[in-house]
Order: structure tokens, then C-alpha cells, then sequence
């Protein structure tokens, strides 16, 4: 299991919305995935350690999350940040 600092290392794409990175990613562009997990892993993590009291649970946690993101990613539709989302898929 990577940990959590190699996670959040900076990315290209850092500089683009998550919106913009979802829209690339239902496009099947994988570098953008890569760049979204980067960008918001972070936030995630951080939720998912505030819920579960544990680091190492939470990083699974985030795992599972974000490879539900990328098996799901063409039914986002957007009507919420993608964080957002993200948080409600950890409640």
C-alpha cells in the first residue's frame, strides 16, 4: 500500500479544476484520473481519518473510494463538486 505522502505528490494537471479533471476522466483519459486522485486524495483521506480514527483504514478506504470513482466515472453528472461526492460515498 503506497503511503499516504506518495498519494498527494504534485501533479501536471494540478492546476485544473476536479470538474475539468472529471470530464477528462469520463472521456477515458487516464493521466487526468491520475491527476484527479492526486488532487483530491488528500481531502478524501483526511475525511476518511476524521470518520474511521485510524490512518491506516482510512487510506484502504481511500483506495476503494477512488476505484469505485474509476469504474463509475461516467455516471457523475456533476450537480455537486466532485469532493463533495466523494465525502458522501465515505458517510
Amino acid at each position: 500500500m503506497m503511503a499516504h505522502e506518495e498519494l498527494t505528490q504534485s501533479s501536471p494537471h494540478a492546476e485544473v479544476t476536479e470538474q475539468e479533471l472529471v470530464q477528462r476522466v469520463q472521456a477515458g483519459d487516464t493521466t487526468a484520473f491520475d491527476a484527479l486522485f492526486r488532487q483530491c486524495c488528500g481531502k478524501v483521506f483526511h475525511q476518511a481519518t476524521r470518520l474511521l480514527g485510524n490512518a491506516a483504514a482510512a487510506e484502504e478506504v481511500v483506495q476503494e473510494v477512488f476505484l469505485a470513482v474509476y469504474e463509475k466515472a461516467h455516471t457523475f453528472r456533476g450537480d455537486a463538486a466532485f469532493t463533495t461526492t466523494a465525502d458522501y460515498a465515505l458517510a
